[in-house]
């Protein structure tokens, strides 16, 4: 009972804001402390609400001052971007989380044969193998060959179920390293101390100022605040399903991620990656889902 009381009262109890790495001390690059940074909900809001009271919330959370203020507040600058110092990417990363998703593991050889083993057509060539095997021995002319043809089912069903096995084992592997790759050779350009610099998408962090177009820059890994561009037009069918694209402007500046730029070029201020952007949320409400199936399979096969 007591530590049930406990459980409710930390459930309640407000959420503290998080402690800097050891030896870091909570200063953005222009000497704010992070701890009155604007919280990661109030940006995740900021996103959610684009389509209606995005601006509002914008001009109440910046005092109007829009999002150039809104990069001081983050302790970065709509100009020369982050310091790029890693102890302040560390601690952006804690506080507003990794421009990354949490990679599903593969499965291992006896899952992937676990999961052959419940082929319709070789659970029928087992039953029948198994029928067959004491039907032939009990009531065949000829015992001392009844054990040949089930024998050979059985291990026809083996053969099957470890080349099947075998084969996605290694698929798997081939295909996460590939994809390791791909990430690694799929840069940003974000400005940090003034210059532009290249990074991997898990290299971005909130207050990081992105530079994009719409050519080799394209695609939007983050969810931002247009800082400042020309012509910008993005394609935001993958989300909304509205083929025309959407221009950028100070009225309509909310950038999302997992869209892309089809026409100018600009620099966006970003202010939620990986898990807490607007694509990463519904990336991972379809991951769970699929989890949550997965054990839903396996409660009712043990059961």
């Amino acid at each position: 009972e007591r530590e049930r009381g406990s459980a409710v009262a930390s459930e309640r109890a407000p959420s503290m804001p998080r402690q800097a790495p050891s030896g870091f001390q909570q200063l953005g690059d222009d000497g704010t402390d992070s701890e009155s940074w604007p919280q990661k909900m109030q940006l995740m809001e900021l996103m959610d609400e684009r389509e209606s009271g995005g601006l509002r919330l914008l001009s109440d959370l910046t005092g109007g001052g829009g999002a150039e203020k809104l990069a001081s507040m983050l302790g970065s600058s709509a100009g020369s971007g982050l310091s790029g110092e890693a102890a302040d990417l560390d601690h952006r990363k804690v506080l507003f989380g990794a421009n990354a998703f949490r990679e599903k593991e593969p499965k291992s050889y006896l899952e992937l044969v676990w999961d052959a083993l419940h082929d319709a057509v070789l659970i029928m060539l087992l039953v029948l193998a198994a029928v067959q095997l004491p039907t032939e021995l009990v009531f065949g002319k000829d015992k001392s060959t009844a054990w040949i043809e089930p024998t050979a089912l059985f291990l026809s069903v083996f053969i099957i179920v470890n080349v099947s096995s075998a084969t996605d084992y290694v698929k798997e592997r081939q295909f996460k390293s590939l994809a390791a790759k791909l990430n690694q050779s799929n840069k940003k350009v974000v400005v940090r101390r003034g210059e532009q610099t290249e990074v991997t998408d898990a290299e971005i962090v909130v207050g990081d100022v992105l530079a994009f177009n719409a050519h080799s820059l394209a695609s939007l890994p983050c969810d931002g605040v247009l800082l400042s561009g020309s012509d910008v037009k993005v394609d935001e069918s993958s989300l909304t399903g509205e083929p025309d694209p959407m221009p950028k402007t100070a009225e309509a500046p909310f950038c999302v991620s997992g869209t892309d730029v089809v026409s100018g070029s600009g620099r966006m201020l970003v202010v939620a990656v990986g898990p807490y952007s607007v694509s990463g949320k519904i990336k991972m409400a379809v991951y769970h889902d699929e989890e949550e199936d997965d054990e839903a399979a396996a409660a009712s096969l043990v059961a």
